[in-house]
């Protein structure tokens, strides 16, 4: 896991990607209410909802800058 999983939940995998959301977020100490992406490409991407992070992923895909992760990369 690239984010600090001691701060950040995975709630699904798309296409090998996870996709995590903070386990306790306080906006007022500057933390987003949002998902992330759990891979340096996409470091300091938030998204509101979880289908946003899928399309920036498949975006991603489709222009040839990232591959779609393997089982064996997980």
């Amino acid at each position: 896991m690239y984010l600090d999983e001691r701060k950040y939940e995975s709630l699904l995998i798309y296409k090998g990607f996870e996709i995590c959301a903070l386990k306790v977020a306080c906006p007022t100490d500057g933390e987003a209410m949002g998902y992330v992406i759990d891979d340096e490409f996409f470091s300091g991407c938030n998204y509101s909802h979880p289908e946003e992070a899928m399309k920036a992923i498949t975006a991603e895909i489709k222009a040839g800058k990232i591959k779609k992760k393997e089982i064996e990369e997980w």
